[in-house]
């Protein structure tokens, strides 16, 4: 915050910014490579950070990408040089989307048996203009069925949800259509994220290997190989927002499906994991200079530049995504810790700018006497925010920010991803294209 002062970074016309530390994010990538073997391909997913600059930091240290849009999927495409290391997973996709990845040699997970059919169509007329079958790696998602979570709008295990093939309802239909099929050559679970416990995930991805094991006995009884050589076991640890503390650590995460899935570490298949939130949310923060505080009902109220616009999840459902929060003074430096001076702490309510009660840190938070001037920040922002963005009350995005960790340096050197945009800029998003 400091060398973000002194740097000149907030400004009248750019009073908000996001940051994200590049150093941390590829360290908790490698992280999860050294905790499994390596037959296991790390992705991590578009739409927790879909900005170009965290793709390429990503595959800079071997991660891949998972894409669940053509849109993602084509941001993924720029910032990764191995189409390989990409999948494509959505439950809506249309013909041409199917055949754009498959075209370029992506993987691509098929949501449902209606998709199937389709995907059918697709490899056909592949094959019959290549004289091959695609080289993609191409599988089904089964839905697992084990239940809802503690956050049930991120819980896609229940028996009804939209994702993935029900696996209890549909195993033999499962079953029978990679009998058809010898092009299918994966299988994918996702059970959801930040909502289940690292037992209910490995529950969920022991399901799906049984249903493999299944489909493999019979491919080697048919025709003397096993089909499925892939795996794609998805994402969906929660994250720590209590704390700085990076939990659970991928090591614990090993151990459990070690325990649960014994057959991912022995080599039988090549393992892809698919996690957005658990390796990006820690290492990013949004910090917004203190407009006003004022006094209301007999509470502190301070008005600062972070809102619904930009913290939608936190401002509507503030207990299942909580935010901490910090506060500095006007030149960038912590105010002390209550007890050392006059910095004590004080009841506040950490309010946005939208027409909206957009509280986005729980009400009558402890924080110093902050100021006009003075700055919040709000951490573990480093996902599903910036891509979430809202354009209602035609506010304008924020600045972003992205760092290395670099020994030695007095400063941080901040990477301009983007500026804040302009009035006009936002603007343009509701006006005719002819003015």
């Amino acid at each position: 915050m400091k060398s973000a002062v002194k740097q000149g970074l907030f400004t009248e016309d750019s009073p908000l910014a996001m940051f994200w530390n590049l150093t941390e994010f590829q360290a908790q990538v490698k992280e999860a490579q050294a905790a499994f073997p390596g037959h296991f391909l790390h992705t991590v997913a578009t739409k927790a950070n879909p900005l170009l600059r965290i793709i390429q930091a990503g595959a800079e240290v071997g991660a891949g990408s998972e894409a669940a849009s053509l849109g993602e999927l084509v941001m993924a495409c720029r910032g990764q040089s191995d189409a390989k290391k990409i999948m494509l997973d959505s439950p809506a996709k249309t013909t041409k989307e199917i055949e754009r990845a498959l075209e370029l040699g992506v993987g691509l997970t098929i949501d449902n048996l209606q998709e199937l059919d389709r995907v059918d169509g697709v490899v056909a007329a592949y094959s019959a203009r290549h004289g091959r079958a695609p080289a993609s790696l191409i599988g089904v998602r089964i839905n697992p069925q084990i239940g809802a979570g503690k956050i049930l709008t991120h819980s896609v295990s229940k028996p009804w949800s939209k994702f993935g093939i029900p696996a209890t309802e549909l195993r033999a239909e499962v079953v029978a259509a990679y009998a058809t099929r010898p092009w299918l050559n994966c299988m994918h679970v996702h059970a959801g994220s930040q909502t289940y416990s690292l037992q209910q995930l490995a529950t969920a991805i022991a399901l799906m290997l049984e249903i493999a094991a299944d489909v493999n006995a019979a491919a080697v009884a048919a025709t003397g190989a096993r089909q499925i050589t892939t795996v794609d076991i998805g994402g969906g640890l929660p994250v720590n927002f209590a704390s700085e503390a990076n939990e659970p650590a991928f090591s614990e995460w090993a151990t459990v499906l070690r325990e649960a899935a014994p057959a991912l570490f022995t080599g039988e298949y090549a393992v892809i994991t698919e996690q957005g939130r658990r390796y990006l949310a820690k290492q990013g923060f949004i910090a917004s200079r203190v407009e006003y505080v004022k006094q209301a009902g007999g509470r502190r109220v301070v008005l600062q530049h972070a809102g619904a616009d930009i913290a939608v999840r936190t401002v509507y459902k503030p207990d299942a995504w909580p935010l901490r929060v910090t506060a500095f003074r006007a030149d960038g430096s912590p105010f002390p810790p209550a007890g050392e001076d006059a910095a004590a702490l004080l009841p506040a309510d950490v309010a946005g700018p939208c027409c909206i009660d957009d509280v986005i840190a729980p009400q009558q938070r402890p924080l110093p006497p902050v100021a006009q001037g003075d700055y919040i920040i709000f951490h573990d922002t480093g996902a599903y925010f910036h891509s979430a963005w809202s354009y209602y009350n035609c506010r304008q995005t924020p600045a972003l920010y992205c760092f290395y960790e670099r020994a030695g340096e007095e400063e941080v050197q901040f990477e301009l991803i983007r500026p804040a945009s302009t009035v006009d800029e936002t603007l343009e998003f509701f006006m005719p294209k002819s003015q």
